[in-house]
């Protein structure tokens, strides 16, 4: 009905029709039950907001960078024929880390509250996620084929390996989004910058070094490395957080 705007509307209509209701549900209804049971915290000082945000927001630059600039990459340096392969994969692998980003705003909303109780919530969104995200990647890993089949022959056969690859890297970005909700908690904005610029430098530059002899499963490959290195760097500070020492 609309090839020009068709996908933009698909986006944008949905939210359109969501703002009311949900804004509705939110201030009418969640925010003053919320009051009811604590206390209304004051903001930081302008100075100190003004400081976080922007620096957040130079973080999350970087992360769209690793993330949703990969479909970009692989349009500008393989084509167009294989961005329609490698985005099908990407876009269903990496759905599930939607639901990771969500799990640490949670964790964030929460122990902001009472910081005293950051170590005990992250236990418990651990250990919550884990048992999701697990099971689900060793799903997608296995249905890949059924899957990307109804799409049709040549997506199965050309997005199999970057599905399971992407499905298999939303374990440790879990574990990394994790440590980034406890940071922000913590107010350690700066380490929250350096964990998204290094984890994208690593993507971009493993995705250019391997996608002349990978095609697009270097691509999916060194998404997969860069997660799994920085999740075994934020470890140990992770493994301190959970024990209440760190």
């Amino acid at each position: 009905m609309a090839p020009a705007l068709g996908i933009y509307a698909s986006w944008t209509i949905p939210v359109l029709l969501a703002l009311v209701p949900v804004n509705v549900l939110v201030f009418r209804r969640l925010l003053p039950r919320l009051r009811e049971r604590r206390p209304t915290a004051a903001l930081p000082a302008r100075g100190v907001l003004l400081r976080f945000v922007s620096l957040d927001y130079v973080g999350y630059l970087f992360l769209q960078c690793g993330t949703n600039g990969l479909p970009v990459l692989v349009a500008a340096v393989l084509g167009a024929r294989a961005n329609a392969v490698f985005y099908i994969g990407w876009l269903l692998g990496s759905s599930a880390e939607l639901v990771a980003y969500h799990f640490g705003t949670s964790l964030t909303v929460e122990s902001s509250m009472d910081e005293s109780r950051l170590a005990t919530y992250t236990r418990q969104v651990l250990t919550r996620g884990l048992l999701l995200f697990g099971p689900g990647a060793v799903l997608l890993c296995v249905g890949a084929p059924v899957l990307l089949g109804l799409f049709g022959s040549e997506y199965a056969a050309g997005s199999g390996t970057v599905l399971r690859l992407f499905a298999l890297a939303v374990v440790p970005k879990f574990v990394v989004t994790l440590f980034i909700a406890a940071s922000r908690v913590r107010r350690r904005v700066g380490r929250i910058v350096l964990i998204q610029a290094t984890t994208s430098t690593i993507v971009v530059a493993g995705a250019m070094l391997t996608m002349s002899a990978w095609s697009v499963t270097g691509v999916a490959a060194a998404y997969l490395s860069a997660q799994v290195v920085m999740a075994a760097a934020v470890l140990p500070s992770l493994v301190r957080l959970l024990r209440g020492t760190g």
